[in-house]
């Protein structure tokens, strides 16, 4: 059974997929954060998706603008903003007013989010071990 006129069936499809590493790393990339997320969830931190990730990765401490994270992780205005409100709705986030530019507001983190910062290196460390026994540390370092 061929999937487009070009003769190749959906097997043949899957097999070039698997090989392609693109999407191998598009998929770890997507496991790491799943599991990631699901450990903060498992420690409390509710409500956080994957969509939260870049937010609070990019964030810097002494907060940012909208327009800042944007940029910095590119995606639109809108995009961020939506998930700054969903991030401030959780009380990981809050907007104040800008100290350079009183018009301005940036984009901070609250108690909460400052002390998921602090949970988040032993978290990633603890999702980084699990991949080290299942492939071996030193071929998951390689990829450092």
């Amino acid at each position: 059974m061929t999937t487009s006129g070009k003769g190749a069936t959906g097997d043949d499809q899957g097999d070039l997929r698997r090989q392609n590493p693109g999407w191998l790393l598009l998929r770890i990339s997507q496991d790491f954060f799943s599991k990631v997320v699901e450990e903060f969830r498992d420690r409390g931190y509710l409500g956080l998706q994957n969509s939260h990730a870049n937010v609070l990765a990019h964030l810097p401490f002494e907060g940012a603008r909208i327009t800042e994270l944007a940029t910095s992780i590119g995606v639109t205005k809108q995009a961020i903003g939506l998930a700054v409100d969903e991030l401030a709705r959780l009380g990981y986030v809050e907007r104040a007013a800008d100290p350079e530019d009183g018009r301005a507001k940036i984009v901070c983190f609250t108690e909460r989010g400052l002390e998921f910062q602090r949970d988040s290196r032993e978290i990633v460390d603890a999702v980084w071990d699990a991949y080290a026994d299942k492939i071996g540390r030193r071929q998951l370092e390689g990829l450092r």
